[in-house]
């Protein structure tokens, strides 16, 4: 996916295993993309039946315990969903500690789409659906973002370290010294050659160049204008954002 080698022993986000639990999730409809009800409301929980939300912090915590059992160190978890659940996600770990990447709109909408028509390719059950694939990453989108800003609020200073994908990838070593330092996660010198190792690895990498069309280009400066401007993103222009 995107030039990265991806098997069955290399990190995942951890929202595939809670598929595997049973639990539903909006990246269930890669399988049946044109009849598939809608699995939105699993995104931020909001609209979850008690009964609903119970099962699905239970699978969560479920999930962390196998994980804990099978391996007992800080569980590092990478799934964009949890954006949405910021409440629920504190209810179950109180003192998780959150590291919120962003990215410039312009590139992050289309990858995300370019990420869904590919899984619907290679995992869905069904064809003909690609038009529909935009308008389900701007309404998840649109969804994930009010729930965040909404939430973030609850989380504790000192629990929370917010970056810049493109500071990351210019500078990968001082972010996440940077990141150690402001979640208090202990020594940075102990994990520092395996930092440069990785980072000597993949130096080569291109990312995905993506060529946008006016009108898709026109649409993320829409809708994501207040992402943009939190953010400190340029409009398509080139000028700041108003």
């Amino acid at each position: 996916m995107d030039n990265i080698p991806v098997d069955w022993n290399r990190p995942q986000e951890d929202k595939f295993g809670l598929c595997n639990l049973g639990l539903p999730s909006p990246y269930l409809e890669w399988m049946f993309p044109r009849t598939s009800p809608s699995y939105a409301p699993y995104l931020d929980l909001a609209e979850l039946s008690d009964a609903e939300r119970r099962r699905w912090k239970a699978g969560m915590l479920l999930l962390v315990k196998r994980i804990a059992y099978s391996n007992p160190r800080p569980l590092v978890l990478k799934s964009p969903p949890h954006t949405a659940r910021i409440q629920t996600l504190l209810e179950l770990f109180p003192r998780a500690r959150f590291i919120h990447l962003v990215r410039d709109p312009q590139v992050m909408i289309p990858s995300t789409v370019h990420m869904w028509k590919r899984m619907t390719e290679e995992m869905g059950l069904q064809r003909g659906c690609r038009e529909k694939v935009v308008d389900r990453v701007f309404d998840n989108f649109s969804r994930m973002y009010r729930s965040f800003e909404k939430q973030r609020g609850l989380i504790p200073k000192n629990q929370l370290a917010e970056l810049h994908f493109e500071d990351l990838t210019r500078d990968m070593l001082a972010q996440m010294q940077r990141i150690y330092q402001c979640l208090s996660l202990g020594d940075f010198e102990r994990v520092r050659p395996g930092i440069e190792q990785f980072h000597q690895e993949v130096a080569d990498y291109q990312s995905n160049v993506y060529q946008l069309s006016a009108e898709l280009r026109t649409r993320i400066a829409t809708t994501c204008r207040s992402y943009t401007q939190r953010y400190g993103y340029s409009t398509p222009n080139g000028g700041e954002p108003t």
